[in-house]
């Protein structure tokens, strides 16, 4: 994969949002990336598609009060010396702002803070901040504020028992540019029980080398916090939630891993996997 270009920070009103943007800073330093900053205002989506005088007062207040919000927000970190750019939108929905912001944007990471963690028993996201991750086309950083560590601890997760093997090569590649734009260091684990040389076979056929693959026994989700915890590492990547997250009673993988961890979670498109390059 060629080294990290366009960076989409998508900046809600929380707290937190300046972490995604130093993250952002970070990594644009490192490689010379522009960054855009996006902010989508849905609190007046009423007023999307009425033409009378009062929504088109109310989208152009919209709009210039979210500039002014972008304006501080940039200026808060000393960034002279990178490309940043801000926009802003009125939309129904977050999904279809971030939806809109890449497809003008075209970047090849989006950054954001997970806001709406936190606020619900065990720390799982909210459903539509779920819906929001499902729904992202290309690799998101979900970032908690942590600063990285000088040469950043990177780890890949795979999924070596789903049917299609491409996710798993997927999120080692997008693991691995990022290791590679950051000058930081890779692990590739597995997490899970099972024969040895079955989920060795599973990686090989995934592209990943055995003596490259860490095997984590136990439950995936116990196995990688533990690790993540012991590890110190700054950035975990993870393929992807399916159709079904944030729909059923049970959380996913996905939805447990970003309320147990405290470290950056990466997760990648599950229609990444068709793309990669490995």
């Amino acid at each position: 994969m060629p080294a990290t270009q366009r960076i989409l920070v998508l900046a809600d009103r929380s707290n937190e949002v300046q972490a995604a943007l130093r993250k952002a800073s970070v990594l644009a330093r490192h490689v010379g990336a522009s960054i855009e900053l996006h902010s989508c205002d849905t609190e007046h989506a009423w007023a999307i598609g009425l033409d009378t005088p009062e929504a088109k007062e109310t989208l152009a207040g919209c709009l210039a009060d979210s500039r002014r919000y972008l304006d501080a927000l940039r200026g808060s970190v000393a960034a002279q010396d990178l490309d940043i750019v801000t926009t802003a939108s009125c939309a129904r929905s977050l999904q279809d702002g971030l939806t809109r912001g890449i497809s003008g944007a075209q970047p090849d990471l989006v950054i954001k803070t997970l806001a709406a963690c936190g606020e619900f028993a065990k720390g799982i996201p909210h459903p539509l901040e779920m819906q929001l991750l499902k729904g992202c086309a290309v690799p998101l950083l979900v970032t908690r504020g942590r600063s990285w560590s000088p040469q950043p601890r990177i780890v890949a997760a795979v999924d070596l028992d789903s049917a299609d093997l491409r996710l798993a090569s997927a999120v080692v590649a997008t693991a691995r540019r990022l290791v590679e734009d950051l000058g930081g260091e890779l692990e590739i684990v597995y997490g899970g029980d099972g024969p040895q040389q079955a989920i060795i076979d599973r990686a090989r056929a995934a592209g990943i080398a055995a003596d490259a693959l860490r095997i984590l026994p136990g439950s995936p989700l116990s196995a990688l916090r533990e690790y993540a915890a012991a590890r110190q590492i700054d950035v975990l990547a993870i393929g992807g939630p399916d159709a079904a997250s944030w729909q059923g009673a049970t959380p996913s993988l996905t939805e447990a891993l970003l309320g147990a961890i405290s470290c950056d979670v990466l997760i990648v498109p599950r229609g990444a996997g068709a793309h990669s390059q490995h």
